[in-house]
């Protein structure tokens, strides 16, 4: 499932190029770009790419991801504001992927995060290491 990864990370380059080709102007400054008036159709659909994309880069949308374990059939990632977990803010359950996105809103304040890996019988394997970051508004 790392391909959805990648074709995150491509989002913002294929916006971006359709406005450097649609513009006309041969160049990526931003400035000259929005001289150029970019046809609305190619606006239409090329400025969600471009949002979407960075939106999951650049965190707006926290994106956690981890290396796949061995013998890990699936894992549960736990989001806390307290590094101990004590009840987790955020508890995705079950999921096969390598990579998580909070469904629930993520207030602004500082959170650790934390994956555990389950094998196919279902007994759950160590914690990984504690991992934080600040969500900002």
């Amino acid at each position: 499932m790392n391909w959805i990864l990648t074709i995150v990370t491509f989002l913002p380059l294929v916006g971006v190029l359709a406005m450097y080709f649609a513009s006309g102007v041969g160049t990526f400054n931003m400035l000259e770009l929005e001289q150029a008036g970019i046809p609305l159709e190619v606006q239409r659909w090329a400025f969600p790419v471009v949002f979407m994309g960075f939106a999951i880069l650049g965190g707006i949308f926290p994106l956690h991801s981890w290396a796949p374990v061995p013998g890990a059939a699936s894992y549960e990632i736990q989001i806390d504001n307290d590094k101990s977990f004590p009840t987790p803010y955020i508890d995705s359950g079950i999921t096969t992927n390598t990579f998580y996105t909070p469904k629930k809103y993520i207030v602004p304040m500082h959170y650790y995060w934390r994956v555990i890996p389950i094998d196919g019988s279902g007994n759950k394997g160590l914690a990984s290491a504690v991992f934080e970051y600040d969500a900002t508004a």
